[in-house]
């Protein structure tokens, strides 16, 4: 089993972060579960071809999540009062100040970047984002409390027909 490395911990927090919420209207979130263990257990029982996918996924939002902050203006980032003159120059201070990893990113920065790749119409960036987010959720969703929750008892029913 591959241990992950600090920048990889760092991207699949902030990208849990974003796609699994905390303090929402479901009881649980990125916080209940230990991801990361998980994490790591599930890519030692798939396919290396498949794991060096992931893995480029997790490396192209680490540092390419900044690219879709530069289709937008910055008013879309930033709240701004009415309509603000479009400039170049306020642009450039709002992008030099924009940390270009993502897991440096505020979180409302992040939240924004997600919701563009899952909007945008480009079948890599769009598949990007689903093969991450599925990547994220799978952890979630099969841990017993998560079950427990949304009403799943499959899993204790199979548990006493194999005894």
């Amino acid at each position: 089993m591959r241990q992950l490395s600090n920048r990889e911990v760092r991207t699949i927090k902030a990208l849990t972060e974003v796609i699994i919420p905390h303090d929402g209207p479901f009881p649980l979130g990125y916080k209940d579960i230990d991801i990361i263990s998980f994490f790591e257990d599930f890519l030692s029982h798939i396919p290396s071809r498949i794991r060096w996918f992931i893995f480029f996924n997790l490396w192209f939002f680490e540092y390419f999540g900044w690219i879709s902050l530069l289709r937008y203006h910055y008013s879309d980032f930033e709240k701004t009062d009415s309509e603000v003159q479009k400039s170049f120059l306020k642009n450039f201070i709002f992008f030099a100040k924009t940390p270009g990893l993502f897991s440096k990113m505020r979180f409302d920065y992040r939240e924004k970047i997600i919701k563009k790749m899952k909007g945008n119409n480009s079948f890599v960036i769009r598949g990007i984002y689903l093969i991450s987010s599925i990547c994220l959720l799978i952890p979630f969703y099969s841990d017993e409390r998560v079950m427990d929750k949304i009403g799943y008892y499959g899993y204790k029913e199979g548990e006493n027909k194999i005894k």
